[in-house]
C-alpha cells in the first residue's frame, strides 16, 4: 500500500510540473472575434528584433517575423470566426476595421504594452491579464463594459464614445491621460490617480466627479453632465477647467470658486468656463460671484463649443 500511494505522489508530482513547464512555455497570445471573409488589417511590434507571429483563422496558418518596430498595417482574410495571433507582441493595431472585429481577448499576452482597437464593433475586450499595458485605445466601439483593474501599470486611456455606465480607475494609479467622453457614466472617481494631468469626460450623464487631490492635474472638460457641485481642492496644477452645462447652483459655483488653486504670482491666469448665458436672468453679465474666482487670478469665461 506505502509503495502505490509513494507512486500516485511521484506521478502527481510528475504531472504538475510537466503541467507548469508548458504553461512557463506557452506562447502569448490574441484573439479576435472576426466576421468570416472579412479583410482584418493588423498591425504589430514585437518584444525583440527577431519576434516570431504565428496567425491562425480556419485555413489561415501564416508565419513571419517582426521587430520592435510597428509593423506597416497589412490584411489577412479571415476563414473562421477565430483570429488567433501567437508571438511575444508588445504594440498591436487593430483598429478601422468596423464590423470586422466584435471581441478581442489580450488576456494572455502579458507583454503586450500599447493596443490600439479603435473604430470596430467591439461588444468584449478583455485585457485582464495585461499587467504591463500602458496605452489602451478603445474608443468608438459598443462596449458596455471595460475592465481595467488589473492594469496597474496604464497611463493612458481613450474609451470614448461607447456604452459604458460604471468605469472602476482605482486600480491604475499611473494614468496621465483619461478620455470617457460621451458613454453613459453616472459616477467616476480618479483620486486615485495620483499623476492624471488631462481628463476628458464630457457628454456622459455624471452626478458625482472625485478628483480632490489630483496634484498634478492641469485640464479638466466635464461639461455636458448632470453634476450638482465639483471639488477642486489639492488640484494645485489646475490651469484650465471646462464645466458647462451642468446643474450647479450659486451656492455650489460659490463653493467651487473657493476650491480652485491660488494661481497668484503666476504669469498667465487660469481659465474656467462655466458662465451660461442661457441660465442668467437678461442683462446679466455674471452670476455675480465670479470675484471669488479672479481674486485667485482666475478668468471666469462664457461656455463656448462643445466642452
Amino acid at each position: 500500500m506505502k509503495t502505490k500511494t509513494l507512486l500516485f505522489l511521484a506521478l502527481a508530482a510528475l504531472s504538475l510540473t510537466t503541467a507548469c513547464h508548458k504553461a512557463a512555455h506557452e506562447v502569448p497570445n490574441i484573439t479576435l472575434t472576426v466576421d468570416p471573409g472579412r479583410k482584418i488589417f493588423l498591425s504589430f511590434a514585437g518584444k525583440t528584433d527577431t519576434t516570431s507571429i504565428r496567425i491562425q483563422c480556419g485555413k489561415l496558418d501564416t508565419s513571419f517575423v517582426i521587430g520592435k518596430k510597428r509593423t506597416p498595417a497589412r490584411y489577412f482574410i479571415a476563414d473562421a470566426e477565430k483570429m488567433t495571433i501567437h508571438g511575444e507582441v508588445a504594440a498591436f493595431n487593430c483598429s478601422t476595421n468596423g464590423g470586422g472585429i466584435t471581441a478581442i481577448d489580450c488576456s494572455r499576452d502579458t507583454m503586450l504594452r500599447s493596443l490600439e482597437c479603435h473604430d470596430n464593433a467591439l461588444t468584449e475586450l478583455n485585457v485582464g491579464g495585461c499587467s504591463g499595458l500602458r496605452i489602451l485605445e478603445c474608443y468608438s466601439n459598443r462596449l458596455t463594459t471595460l475592465d481595467v483593474t488589473r492594469c496597474p501599470a496604464l497611463e493612458r486611456l481613450n474609451c470614448s464614445d461607447n456604452l459604458l455606465t460604471a468605469l472602476d480607475l482605482s486600480k491604475c494609479p499611473k494614468l496621465e491621460m483619461i478620455a470617457c467622453i460621451n458613454n453613459g457614466l453616472t459616477k467616476l472617481d480618479v483620486t486615485m490617480c495620483s499623476k492624471l494631468s488631462v481628463l476628458y469626460c464630457y457628454r456622459n450623464k455624471l452626478t458625482e466627479l472625485q478628483l480632490r487631490g489630483c496634484a498634478w492635474l492641469t485640464e479638466l472638460s466635464c461639461g455636458k453632465n448632470y453634476l450638482p457641485n465639483l471639488d477642486f481642492s489639492g488640484c494645485n496644477s489646475l490651469r484650465t477647467a471646462y464645466c458647462c452645462d451642468n446643474d450647479f447652483s450659486y451656492a455650489a459655483t460659490e463653493e467651487l470658486y473657493r476650491s480652485l488653486p491660488d494661481r497668484t504670482g503666476e504669469d498667465e491666469p487660469g481659465h474656467i468656463f462655466i458662465l451660461n448665458e442661457d441660465a442668467l436672468p437678461p442683462g446679466r453679465t455674471g452670476a455675480g460671484n465670479e470675484g471669488i474666482a479672479t481674486q485667485k487670478h482666475w478668468e471666469v469665461l462664457w461656455c463656448r463649443g462643445d466642452w
